[in-house]
């Protein structure tokens, strides 16, 4: 019902808020609910379709580093949907080459990881046990459908064909969609 919401996304990307729990304080403090936001959108569209399955992203692109502000929905047919594009220096490293240069990045590689809060090897272990760590307690304790609804890279990579099998291996793992 909302793709990749970002209320607040100016402080995010100025770095004013740095952590869930910064953006958890922010939003109380404007007054911004989304939880309540998609309980009203759920409701009309319960109006017209008493089963239609809603997808549910989740804050600040729905990264998966952000997903403990995700909260269930009082609802059986909602489905949860989240994007990686971590590390960013991989999947856009465009973004990362600011000197106007050629870039050249590998996977699996070592980059900086919000969710670790250092420089890590980012592999299909560090992806499943670390970055969707969160996505994954979700869904077991809601026993609630996951969507990775979208992952990958803005321009072919060393490793990329693995980087992507990765999403794909893990999302299989835990019947997501």
């Amino acid at each position: 019902v909302m793709v990749e919401p970002n209320p607040l996304w100016e402080e995010i990307l100025s770095d004013e808020i740095e952590t869930p729990d910064e953006l958890k304080q922010a939003l109380k403090k404007h007054r911004i609910d989304i939880t309540g936001m998609y309980s009203f959108f759920i409701s009309e569209i319960r109006t017209v379709s008493k089963d239609l399955p809603i997808i549910l992203g989740g804050l600040v692109w729905s990264d998966p580093q952000w997903w403990d502000l995700m909260e269930k929905q009082n609802d059986p047919f909602c489905v949860y949907d989240v994007h990686n594009y971590e590390p960013r220096d991989f999947t856009h490293p465009m973004e990362a080459d600011e000197t106007g240069g050629s870039y050249s990045a590998e996977y699996p590689g070592t980059y900086w990881c919000m969710a670790a809060d250092d420089t890590v090897l980012y592999n299909k272990a560090l992806l499943e046990n670390v970055i969707f760590k969160k996505v994954r307690e979700f869904q077991k304790k809601h026993n609630v459908p996951i969507l990775l609804g979208e992952f990958g890279m803005q321009l072919p990579q060393h490793g990329g064909l693995i980087y992507l099998d990765d999403h794909a291996a893990i999302a299989r793992k835990y019947g997501w969609h």
